[in-house]
């Protein structure tokens, strides 16, 4: 049985059973540190969150990546609904990120974020040159 935030998941496929996804997986690795954003889009359930969260963060630390690298936000839990604010999820990547080391973030569910119609008017005491990076959301992952 798996759990989840301290939630236990029934008829859930044990780990031996779950399909490994190595098409999608040697995407992602061929494509890694291209400087590109990766996207990974599809039907509900067909298994994005475990290619990224579970199989390539695997890959990654097999290459001796520590997990401290990878920073993995799931948007669709409620602990993070705060950063659906593009601010707050900017403030809170750059606070995470500790060094210029490269970093990997992953971004579940993205479309929570709301977007900044007037970036002009979301931080209305800063500079105009202070306003132009904060106001852009976050990358979907990258690596």
């Amino acid at each position: 049985m798996r759990t989840h935030n301290n939630f236990q998941y029934a008829n859930t496929p044990k780990e031996q059973d779950l399909y490994k996804r190595q098409i999608y997986l040697d995407k992602l690795i061929a494509r890694k540190d291209n400087g590109l954003i990766k996207v990974i889009t599809g039907v509900r359930r067909c298994g994005k969150s475990f290619l990224l969260f579970k199989l390539y963060k695997e890959y990654l630390n097999s290459l001796g990546i520590e997990d401290s690298r990878i920073i993995q936000i799931s948007l669709e839990e409620t602990e993070n609904f705060y950063l659906h604010n593009p601010l707050s999820l900017d403030l809170y990547i750059k606070k995470t990120v500790s060094d210029k080391e490269r970093y990997y973030i992953f971004l579940d569910e993205i479309q929570f974020v709301k977007s900044i119609k007037n970036p002009d008017t979301a931080i209305p005491d800063a500079e105009p040159e202070d306003k132009a990076p904060a106001a852009r959301p976050a990358a979907r992952s990258s690596g």
